[in-house]
Protein backbone atom coordinates (compact mmCIF):
# COMPACT_ATOMS: atom_id res chain seq x y z
CA UNK A 1 0.00 0.00 0.00
CA UNK A 2 1.34 3.47 -1.02
CA UNK A 3 1.54 5.64 2.04
CA UNK A 4 -0.57 9.12 2.23
CA UNK A 5 0.69 12.52 3.03
CA UNK A 6 -2.09 14.35 5.64
CA UNK A 7 -1.99 17.67 5.93
CA UNK A 8 -3.28 19.21 9.32
CA UNK A 9 -3.48 22.29 10.66
CA UNK A 10 -5.84 25.69 11.69
CA UNK A 11 -7.98 26.84 8.63
CA UNK A 12 -5.81 29.36 6.59
CA UNK A 13 -2.96 27.32 7.01
CA UNK A 14 -3.04 26.38 3.48
CA UNK A 15 -4.18 23.03 3.17
CA UNK A 16 -6.11 22.72 0.73
CA UNK A 17 -4.11 25.05 -1.68
CA UNK A 18 -1.15 22.87 -0.81
CA UNK A 19 -2.79 19.69 -1.17
CA UNK A 20 -4.44 20.95 -4.59
CA UNK A 21 -1.00 22.01 -5.85
CA UNK A 22 0.51 18.79 -4.98
CA UNK A 23 -1.72 16.34 -6.61
CA UNK A 24 -3.00 16.00 -10.05
CA UNK A 25 -6.88 16.12 -9.31
CA UNK A 26 -7.84 19.48 -7.87
CA UNK A 27 -10.27 18.23 -5.27
CA UNK A 28 -9.79 14.94 -5.01
CA UNK A 29 -7.12 15.44 -1.96
CA UNK A 30 -9.82 17.90 0.12
CA UNK A 31 -11.71 16.37 2.70
CA UNK A 32 -14.14 19.41 2.81
CA UNK A 33 -14.32 19.43 -1.00
CA UNK A 34 -14.72 17.67 -4.01
CA UNK A 35 -15.33 13.89 -2.75
CA UNK A 36 -14.76 14.34 0.75
CA UNK A 37 -16.54 13.63 4.08
CA UNK A 38 -18.10 17.11 4.52
CA UNK A 39 -17.51 20.21 6.64
CA UNK A 40 -20.58 20.39 8.06
CA UNK A 41 -20.43 17.21 10.02
CA UNK A 42 -17.78 15.47 12.16
CA UNK A 43 -17.05 12.56 10.64
CA UNK A 44 -16.17 9.74 12.84
CA UNK A 45 -12.08 8.98 12.70
CA UNK A 46 -12.75 5.76 10.91
CA UNK A 47 -14.36 7.15 8.31
CA UNK A 48 -10.87 9.91 8.09
CA UNK A 49 -8.77 7.07 7.88
CA UNK A 50 -10.76 5.38 4.95
CA UNK A 51 -11.54 8.43 3.35
CA UNK A 52 -7.63 9.06 3.23
CA UNK A 53 -6.47 5.86 1.89
CA UNK A 54 -8.95 5.34 -0.79
CA UNK A 55 -8.24 8.86 -2.16
CA UNK A 56 -6.41 8.20 -5.95
CA UNK A 57 -3.87 11.00 -4.46
CA UNK A 58 -0.64 11.19 -2.41
CA UNK A 59 -1.39 14.51 -0.36
CA UNK A 60 -4.49 15.25 1.63
CA UNK A 61 -6.36 18.22 3.48
CA UNK A 62 -7.71 16.58 6.13
CA UNK A 63 -10.54 18.21 7.92
CA UNK A 64 -10.12 20.83 10.85
CA UNK A 65 -13.06 19.15 13.03
CA UNK A 66 -11.70 18.64 16.81
CA UNK A 67 -14.63 17.25 18.40
CA UNK A 68 -14.01 15.27 21.78
CA UNK A 69 -16.40 12.27 21.01
CA UNK A 70 -13.69 10.32 19.88
CA UNK A 71 -14.46 12.05 16.48
CA UNK A 72 -12.32 13.99 13.89
CA UNK A 73 -9.12 15.12 14.87
CA UNK A 74 -8.94 13.97 18.08
CA UNK A 75 -10.43 10.66 17.66
CA UNK A 76 -7.19 10.20 15.47
CA UNK A 77 -5.23 11.11 18.10
CA UNK A 78 -6.35 8.99 20.50
CA UNK A 79 -5.94 5.78 17.93
CA UNK A 80 -2.71 6.68 17.35
CA UNK A 81 -2.07 6.73 20.95
CA UNK A 82 -3.49 3.80 21.48
CA UNK A 83 -2.71 1.85 18.11
CA UNK A 84 -5.90 1.24 18.12
CA UNK A 85 -5.78 1.18 13.66
CA UNK A 86 -3.49 -0.10 12.00
CA UNK A 87 -4.63 1.64 8.78
CA UNK A 88 -2.75 4.89 10.76
CA UNK A 89 1.15 3.44 9.70
CA UNK A 90 -0.01 4.24 6.47
CA UNK A 91 -0.24 7.75 7.00
CA UNK A 92 1.94 10.72 7.57
CA UNK A 93 0.85 13.67 9.31
CA UNK A 94 2.24 17.04 8.67
CA UNK A 95 1.47 19.68 10.17
CA UNK A 96 1.15 23.39 8.63
CA UNK A 97 2.00 25.29 11.41
CA UNK A 98 1.45 29.10 11.18
CA UNK A 99 1.37 31.80 14.23
CA UNK A 100 -2.37 32.91 15.53
CA UNK A 101 -1.47 36.34 13.86
CA UNK A 102 -0.27 34.80 10.68
CA UNK A 103 -3.68 32.70 10.11
CA UNK A 104 -5.63 35.72 11.15
CA UNK A 105 -3.47 37.66 8.13
CA UNK A 106 -4.39 35.01 5.54
CA UNK A 107 -8.09 34.72 6.34
CA UNK A 108 -8.36 38.64 5.82
CA UNK A 109 -6.31 38.04 2.52
CA UNK A 110 -8.70 35.34 1.76
CA UNK A 111 -12.11 36.93 2.59
CA UNK A 112 -11.12 40.29 1.82
CA UNK A 113 -12.84 41.78 4.92
CA UNK A 114 -11.85 41.89 8.32
CA UNK A 115 -12.44 39.48 10.84
CA UNK A 116 -16.24 39.23 12.27
CA UNK A 117 -17.44 37.87 15.43
CA UNK A 118 -17.71 34.39 14.45
CA UNK A 119 -14.20 33.78 13.13
CA UNK A 120 -12.66 35.53 15.81
CA UNK A 121 -14.28 32.87 18.14
CA UNK A 122 -12.67 30.05 16.18
CA UNK A 123 -9.05 32.15 16.59
CA UNK A 124 -9.68 31.94 20.79
CA UNK A 125 -9.05 27.85 20.10
CA UNK A 126 -5.74 28.11 18.55
CA UNK A 127 -3.39 27.08 21.52
CA UNK A 128 -6.00 24.19 22.01
CA UNK A 129 -6.09 23.07 18.43
CA UNK A 130 -2.34 23.92 18.26
CA UNK A 131 -1.89 21.23 21.16
CA UNK A 132 -3.37 18.40 19.22
CA UNK A 133 -1.97 19.01 16.42
CA UNK A 134 1.27 18.73 17.64
CA UNK A 135 0.31 15.50 19.45
CA UNK A 136 -1.11 13.66 16.08
CA UNK A 137 1.52 15.18 13.89
CA UNK A 138 4.50 13.16 12.60
CA UNK A 139 6.37 16.31 10.78
CA UNK A 140 5.85 19.85 10.96
CA UNK A 141 6.34 22.72 8.05
CA UNK A 142 6.20 26.32 9.96
CA UNK A 143 4.29 28.19 6.62
CA UNK A 144 4.48 31.44 8.59
CA UNK A 145 5.90 34.14 6.43
CA UNK A 146 6.41 31.37 3.50
CA UNK A 147 5.46 31.64 -0.35
CA UNK A 148 2.95 28.79 -1.35
CA UNK A 149 5.82 27.54 -3.39
CA UNK A 150 7.84 27.23 -0.24
CA UNK A 151 5.36 25.16 1.71
CA UNK A 152 4.71 22.80 -1.04
CA UNK A 153 8.67 22.04 -1.73
CA UNK A 154 9.30 21.09 2.12
CA UNK A 155 5.67 18.72 2.06
CA UNK A 156 7.29 17.10 -1.07
CA UNK A 157 10.67 16.94 0.52
CA UNK A 158 8.74 15.42 3.68
CA UNK A 159 7.48 12.79 1.27
CA UNK A 160 10.08 12.23 -0.39
CA UNK A 161 11.75 10.83 2.97
CA UNK A 162 9.38 9.02 4.22
CA UNK A 163 8.55 7.04 0.83
CA UNK A 164 12.35 6.31 0.91
CA UNK A 165 12.66 5.81 4.47
CA UNK A 166 9.28 3.38 4.84
CA UNK A 167 8.62 0.62 2.21
CA UNK A 168 5.21 0.48 1.66
CA UNK A 169 3.30 -1.79 4.42
CA UNK A 170 6.44 -1.68 6.79
CA UNK A 171 5.83 -0.31 10.23
CA UNK A 172 6.67 3.13 11.60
Amino acid sequence: MKTKVALIGASFSGKSTCARALNSDSNAGDMDLGEGVGAARCPESATMIQWILDRSVAYVAVSVHVEDDGKGLRGLRDLKRERGDGRLAQIHFVYLFATKEDLKVRAREKLGKPIDAKLDEHFRGYERDDRLFRELMDDIVDVTGKLRHEVEAEVQAIASRILQRRAPGQPR
